[in-house]
């Protein structure tokens, strides 16, 4: 007979993936969470990873944007201005009249010629009825949000009770006001809306990571580390090495001076702190680069801090000119070789060459030091590395190395460390609990 394990053997972080956009990018993200896990070499010690992966039910979200947007500049600071149809009163409309329920509700936006029309269709069986209907009539979008709040749904009901929930979206365009917002409210109205009537949803901890955010962070760690490096150290010991005049034939011992090099260092602080200015490459859809996902994170950290005591430089986003992005386009979704449709075992080598040529853009041009991979396949091509040598695996640049970052190897970090987190916390409670019964 094979007995069910106790709850207490049981994990208590789940990690939990929203596959499919695109399909490759979860598998990434999930196969970097078991990359960076530390473990015992166990299969036992390895994180719980959850990972739903339904593409079907989540539309491309780069489309949506744009079917709701003018276009702008992506170097102008203005902001984007909504098309001036009524989408945002209308919506805000409908939710007073009835709040988007996971299981009853998808909010279609129907977009015609000169006009537009949002309806809200109600399913009143979910359950039942798994499929989205979404007829050929290409003006038919739906926020992918929705098909998101899907999955999550699934992950919810397949976590036990008194765990945590780590929730994130390996996708860059997602992270979109438009969807996000909608995603992340989505999550807390349901968890509200079921703590009554359900014991598993009161009990659960859910924490949605998100990837953006994380990836901005991990770029300002990582350039104050190199502005720490650039910096003369404190107290570094200077050996000088002199050696005394002997007579003929006699050895000649060398005299070895330590000094420290405060004095210089001293003269460093008092001179004021010169801002320096970093510039950070975006190779990502168009989606994610005209709704400015990215400048936004940076606006927002730069506003949390005080650059010049915590950070002592500024980061300058840089886009692709059009040209180049009608370029990176293709790369990604051209249905013959782009990285959406030919991803595995390789990629197209014209993606790689299309890719490189966008990557020393951003050298040659604007003298870029960092490069964001800002599309989650784009690493499938061009792997994330802190020294990147060009087409030919051999060019050095003048202004040092180059560094691709890829935003799904951060998020998978994120994972672990709040799974680790989470796991100390609960360890220093059991022995705090252990101790105290001793005591008793």
């Amino acid at each position: 007979m094979i007995r069910e394990p106790s709850i207490n053997n049981t994990p208590k972080v789940i990690n939990g993936i929203i596959g499919g956009v695109g399909p490759m990018a979860g598998v990434k993200l999930h196969e970097k969470i078991i990359q960076f896990t530390p473990t015992n070499g166990t299969d036992q010690s390895h994180l719980c990873v959850h990972h739903i992966s339904q593409s079907q039910y989540i539309p491309d979200r780069t489309t949506f944007l744009l079917s709701n947007m003018t276009l702008s500049n992506p170097n102008d600071t203005t902001v984007i201005e909504e098309r001036k149809n009524g989408i945002e009163e209308k919506n805000e409309i409908n939710e007073r009249k009835q709040k988007r329920k996971f299981d009853e509700l998808y909010n279609i936006t129907t977009i015609e010629s000169n006009e537009s029309v949002i309806s809200m269709e109600k399913n009143n069986d979910i359950n039942n009825k798994d499929d989205v209907i979404i007829s050929n009539n290409e003006s038919l979008l739906i926020n992918p949000a929705y098909g998101a709040l899907k999955a999550v749904k699934s992950l919810i009901n397949s976590t036990n009770t008194n765990h945590k929930l780590l929730i994130g979206v390996p996708c860059n365009t997602f992270h979109s006001s438009k969807i996000w917002n909608v995603f992340e409210n989505g999550i807390h109205e349901y968890i509200e809306e079921n703590k009554q009537t359900t014991q598993q949803v009161k009990k659960l901890k859910v924490h949605v990571l998100h990837m953006i955010k994380e990836t901005v962070q991990y770029i300002y760690r990582t350039l104050n580390h190199r502005m720490m490096m650039m910096s003369f150290p404190m107290d570094l010991p200077v050996i000088t090495a002199t050696t005394r005049k002997m007579g003929k034939g006699e050895e000649q011992p060398i005299d070895l001076t330590v000094t420290t090099a405060t004095t210089t260092t001293r003269k460093m602080e008092e001179q004021p702190i010169q801002m320096k200015t970093f510039k950070i490459g975006l190779l990502s859809t168009q989606g994610t680069r005209d709704t400015k996902i990215y400048h936004e994170a940076f606006q927002q950290m730069h506003c949390n801090i005080d650059t010049a005591s915590s950070f002592p430089f500024k980061c300058e986003l840089v886009c692709l000119p059009q040209l180049l992005q009608d370029k990176m386009t293709n790369l990604i979704y051209n249905k013959q070789f782009g990285i959406k449709a030919k991803s595995s075992p390789t990629v197209d080598p014209r993606v790689v060459t299309d890719m490189n040529d966008c990557i020393e853009y951003f050298i040659k041009n604007h003298n870029c030091e960092i490069i964001i991979l800002g599309c989650t396949e784009l690493p499938l091509a061009i792997p994330a590395t802190n020294s990147y040598k060009g087409i030919d695996g051999k060019t050095i640049y003048e202004h040092g190395d180059i560094q691709l970052i890829d935003p799904v190897e951060i998020l998978a970090k994120s994972y672990v460390r709040e799974s680790i987190r989470h796991r100390e916390m609960e360890n220093e409670i059991l022995q705090r609990a252990v101790s105290i019964e001793s005591k008793q």
